[in-house]
């Protein structure tokens, strides 16, 4: 799913913000990983960094998570439930400068988050329940 989802924020939103709704808090971290191994495939690490690191260091200094802090120096950051309150406003605020591009989040903040994009895009809307053992549609409310 990496991979389309990559090519997709080229061919739609190049220089646009974009947010993707994952369905966890792994796939959120991991998605905005593999979103920079692409960048750093195509020899273009920085493609979605849009300010210099000069200017966004004083924020990166505050950020706690150490793995939020190395993506959001690319311009790629996530959002879980896990990331403090403090990490989370910063991040948003990064975003919404447009500082930073691409904004991982997972589907049970998308009614906390107060920032707009160009480009959205859901990477699943099923889930694995554990009890039934089978995929299961996310409810619509």
């Amino acid at each position: 799913m990496g991979k389309p989802t990559y090519n997709a924020i080229l061919k739609y939103s190049l220089e646009k913000p974009v947010i993707i709704f994952v369905p966890s808090r792994k796939q959120a971290r991991l998605t905005a990983i593999d979103l920079l191994t692409y960048t750093a495939a195509d020899n273009q690490p920085n493609r979605f960094i849009h300010a210099e690191e000069d200017d966004i260091k004083p924020f990166l200094e505050k950020i706690s998570d150490k793995t939020l802090k190395e993506t959001l120096l690319q311009g790629v950051a996530y959002l879980h439930e896990g990331v403090s309150a403090q990490d989370q406003r910063w991040v948003q605020q990064l975003f919404f400068t447009g500082a930073i591009q691409v904004v991982v989040v997972t589907r049970s903040l998308c009614w906390a988050l107060s920032i707009t994009s160009h480009l959205v895009i859901i990477m699943d809307t099923q889930f694995y329940d554990g009890k039934t053992h089978a995929y299961e549609d996310y409810p619509i409310t």
